[in-house]
């Protein structure tokens, strides 16, 4: 049994590293992704909460499929977070779940950056 999990988790970290060398305009060719970007465009100011929710959902749906957490970190620290513009406390919050998450798909201990890489 301890094989097995073992097993898996070395398949999951090898996709999350195939899915991190991969550019990202494929990782983000989704069209469940496609229709859940386009629905936040520009609801940020007024619609914050919402936006966090529906973004979440998207992650709890599978938090251990590295495509899909991928393209959340992407999302949650493009330049709209990093200058601010898009200013939302609970998604502070959700960015830090999805790094972890990522980190843990990686195999990695920490949550921190590596070589300038998420």
């Amino acid at each position: 049994m301890k094989n097995q999990i073992s097993n898996l988790n070395n398949k999951l970290q090898a996709m999350a590293q195939k899915v991190k060398a991969t550019n990202i305009k494929v990782v983000v060719d989704d069209p469940e992704w496609q229709k859940l970007r386009l629905w936040l465009k520009g609801k940020w100011a007024e619609h914050g909460p919402e936006c966090v929710k529906r973004m979440r959902d998207y992650f709890e749906k599978d938090k251990k499929d590295p495509w899909r957490v991928r393209r959340l970190l992407n999302y949650l620290t493009c330049s709209g977070f990093r200058t601010g513009a898009i200013k939302e406390p609970s998604a502070d919050r959700l960015r830090e779940e999805v790094r972890e998450a990522w980190h843990n798909l990686l195999g990695e201990k920490g949550t921190h950056r590596r070589g300038g890489k998420l």
